[in-house]
């Protein structure tokens, strides 16, 4: 295995070009790019597991491996264990950097065992929990603990990387939700969890389709979006004199939002009447690729509008429905 490069023990050259930016001091430890680091499984070795090659930094020391690195678990002495998967840096003489397994929980729900965490003395950073068991050679699980940081953000793989991040201030994305280690309302610091949404709003659906949807009727509709992800919900509730008729019934999708060319989606919802007898009934919403609209079904053999499924559509009848979608990209080279 060959020894890293590294930079920032004691003794060791430091140059402007050795140190990239990402390393100071966004986040505590840190990858370079999306497959530095990244550990995998390694079927050819007895519970093995593949460590990438790449750069990385933790507490001041930056480190360059070359090529892959390899590693074989123990078989456990119990049904299943995890095992927390480090950089291990010590900085006695003059400083090294080594690739480490922590024995771990056997728990289903892992959480990080003790590790070394004396910065200037030994530190582990944390790559992976790797779960092997007892009846199998090769390893059953991965949980990836990597971050990365620049320019003011630091983003992580999983949750659990937050027990390692944890400091007043800090802010790490994940997926799309990002945790703030705040100062709470009784005096002690802890995490607090932020949902992200890229755009939101309301908006008025068009409906169609029906013989007569009633005086007064209500239409309304919200969505949210998620990268090329949108999710809507709609609703419309008869007004005076309504008329379902036998007709497909439609309702328009937020503006600048229709469905991307290549796949159909299918989304959830419920009929609903009220009054003496009201019942409840479920209704599909079905978009089909590169459209600007939905249409509500009835789950037969083949589907049918809910005018020739027979339900109602008396005063105060409604249909509630949700969908989600991918969008087109929004912006095309």
């Amino acid at each position: 295995m060959a020894e890293p490069l590294s930079y920032g023990y004691p003794n060791a050259a430091i140059t402007a070009d050795r140190l990239p930016v990402w390393q100071q001091p966004l986040a505590r430890f840190t990858v370079a790019g999306p497959d530095d680091w990244k550990v995998s499984a390694l079927g050819s070795l007895d519970r093995g597991i593949r460590v990438e090659a790449g750069t990385g930094s933790g507490d001041a020391v930056t480190d360059i491996t070359t090529p892959y690195e390899t590693m074989s678990l123990p078989k456990p002495d119990v049904a299943a264990r995890w095992y927390l998967i480090v950089r291990r840096r010590n900085w006695s003489g003059t400083g090294t950097t080594t690739l480490a397994a922590i024995v771990g929980t056997t728990a289903t729900n892992p959480v990080l065992p003790s590790r070394f965490n004396e910065p200037g003395s030994r530190s582990d950073q944390p790559l992976a929990l790797v779960r092997v068991t007892q009846a199998n050679s090769t390893v059953q699980q991965i949980i990836d603990l990597r971050c990365w940081a620049a320019n003011g953000g630091v983003e992580a793989a999983h949750e659990l990387a937050l027990s390692y991040l944890a400091a007043p201030g800090a802010a790490v994305k994940i997926g799309r939700t990002e945790h703030r280690y705040e100062l709470q309302a009784n005096g002690v610091w802890g995490w607090r969890s932020y949902q992200l949404t890229m755009d939101s709003g309301v908006y008025t659906p068009v409906w169609s389709g029906f013989q007569w949807r009633g005086d007064t009727h209500i239409s309304k509709g919200s969505y949210w979006v998620d990268g090329d992800k949108v999710t809507v919900k709609a609703m419309i509730q008869s007004g005076r004199n309504p008329s379902l008729g036998l007709g497909n019934i439609s309702f328009s999708l937020p503006p600048g939002h229709p469905t991307a060319a290549d796949f159909m989606s299918v989304g959830t919802g419920v009929h609903s009447t009220s009054g003496t007898g009201g019942s409840l009934r479920t209704v599909v919403p079905v978009a089909g690729p590169g459209q600007s609209s939905a249409t509500v079904w009835v789950d037969k053999n083949p589907f049918v509008s809910p005018g020739r499924a027979g339900y109602g559509w008396g005063e105060g009848a409604a249909f509630h429905v949700q969908i989600e979608y991918r969008r087109p990209p929004l912006f095309e080279n």
